[in-house]
């Protein structure tokens, strides 16, 4: 107190007066990070925290949303079967050929087979995955991780480009000579 009037600091026991700040800085602050509370960094760590929390999260609900797509099987004869091991063959008129769906990619991309053969699609990868014509001549449906479907090809010859519904940057075409 100076000439009468408070000056708005703390007079302490000793009689010195305290600026009404805590000076300690070892002293709990409010838990706000940008105050320096050592238990949650620096603001600028914090933030990265954050983000980086931020990111997991919503690569996790990305993930989820792919393998849970409720795409309806269509198509003539697709049927489901659990996948043990598979022959990834390209059928030059052979009556039945099987497309791997691996490291999200169709192998082989391009695969010939007769007018009316059996196509076996198996998903070797740790997500659902489908293959579909984008001319509506044939679709899978959902194919579960470690699961396949098979499929009868058109019967009229031509290239049928096919793509996974889900991730339509997985393309491949089915030739039917």
């Amino acid at each position: 107190m100076r000439n009468g009037r408070s000056s708005g600091n703390i007079r302490k026991v000793d009689g010195s007066e305290d600026g009404g700040m805590n000076e300690n800085p070892a002293a709990p602050t409010s838990g706000n990070p940008r105050l320096g509370n050592p238990s949650l960094g620096s603001g600028r760590n914090w933030r990265l925290r954050t983000l980086a929390v931020a990111a997991v999260v919503g690569a996790a609900l990305t993930l989820a949303a792919c393998s849970s797509s409720s795409n309806a099987p269509s198509g003539s004869g697709s049927s489901t079967t659990s996948a043990g091991s598979s022959s990834g063959a390209s059928g030059g008129g052979s009556k039945s050929t099987t497309i791997d769906i691996k490291n999200f990619a169709f192998s082989p991309s391009t695969t010939t087979v007769s007018p009316g053969a059996t196509v076996t699609v198996v998903n070797q990868d740790q997500v659902t995955h489908t293959l579909t014509s984008t001319k509506g001549s044939f679709n899978t449906g959902d194919i579960a991780p470690g699961q396949s479907k098979t499929f009868t090809a058109p019967n009229t010859a031509g290239n049928y480009p096919y793509i996974c519904s889900i991730h339509q940057y997985m393309t491949g075409t089915l030739t039917v000579s």
